[in-house]
């Protein structure tokens, strides 16, 4: 086993960029002396002659050829982990594994990784999907290191004391028309508005919905809402996907609850109206307190908060 060192390669790297050891010596600092005795115990390791002289040069031989390509990916290794362990003193983790959602991962997510791809280059960041009903069982398990859930008025999401919820978005949920019938209500409606109740009054018991499964989370979510509101609202189409329900929505199939969120990212032109505020859907970010702890993890946790806070409204 050869016990070359990672100077002598640095040496020997130094001695072919600068063409003579006297050069070499001189731009790493050392005296020609030490050089030389660097490169005789170099060669010696090799167990053959590394430089073949040319003049006052120095030519490498084949074997010297080889061993500077491989002292070259050696020593670039080597920085590399360096740069790595400077980056872990200063807070900054390799991998983090961020739990997503449709909505959430393309108002927050994407833009945050892309923000972090910038000003911390050493994070990574991967992006796992799961059902925002089971974001908690998946930082509690450790499947992931940090999640975007979501939490709705009227539905807290229960948390165990070892993890961290903290709200970044606030965004009220809206009923959204069927071009067939909601074309006559115009865009914005606010609660108090005269024309907003009137638009919502209209929503009778023959009205079709199209309303995710009453076992989620949003499914009760957006029933509670409707109801608090007086519309009876009995699902005709039961839909999980969200593009789906806007889809199906945009061609008439029935009225469905959604967030200015899911509207940005599934534009389909459809009228839609505000509920009050009191009906609203919050995007929060979850982590074990242990986690959040590690400096990479808040990084990112940040930069989420920082792309949530440039949306819209």
């Amino acid at each position: 086993m050869r016990t070359w060192t990672l100077n002598q390669l640095r040496m020997l790297c130094a001695v072919v960029e600068s063409g003579t050891m006297s050069a070499a010596a001189e731009r790493l600092g050392y005296s020609i002396g030490a050089i030389s005795q660097q490169m005789a115990g170099l060669q010696q390791e090799a167990g053959t002659p590394l430089f073949i002289k040319d003049g006052r040069s120095l030519s490498l031989s084949d074997a010297g050829h080889l061993l500077h390509r491989h002292a070259q990916t050696i020593l670039a290794a080597e920085a590399a982990a360096s740069s790595a362990l400077e980056d872990l003193a200063n807070g900054v983790d390799s991998t983090v594994r961020l739990g997503i959602f449709g909505s959430g991962a393309l108002a927050c997510a994407a833009p945050a990784i892309k923000e972090l791809r910038n000003t911390d280059p050493h994070i990574r960041v991967r992006m796992q999907e799961l059902d925002p009903d089971a974001m908690v069982a998946a930082v509690v398990a450790g499947t992931v290191d940090l999640a975007l859930g979501l939490e709705y008025s009227g539905l807290p999401l229960p948390v165990p004391v070892t993890v961290a919820k903290r709200t970044i978005l606030t965004e009220p949920l809206r009923v959204v028309f069927p071009e067939a019938r909601g074309a006559h209500t115009g865009a914005e409606g606010v609660a108090g508005d005269p024309a907003w109740r009137e638009s919502l009054a209209e929503l009778g018991s023959d009205a079709e919905w199209l309303l995710p499964p009453q076992g989620t989370t949003f499914g009760r979510a957006a029933r509670l809402a409707l109801m608090a509101e007086g519309i009876e609202a009995e699902a005709l189409h039961t839909v999980v996907d969200t593009a789906l329900s806007l889809g199906l929505c945009a061609a008439g199939f029935g009225h469905t609850v959604a967030t200015q969120t899911m509207l940005d990212f599934h534009r389909t032109g459809n009228p839609s109206i505000a509920l009050p505020a009191n009906h609203s859907r919050k995007m929060v970010t979850l982590a074990r307190n242990a986690v959040i702890s590690r400096p990479s993890v808040a990084r990112v946790e940040s930069a989420l908060w920082q792309a949530a806070e440039k949306l819209p409204g």
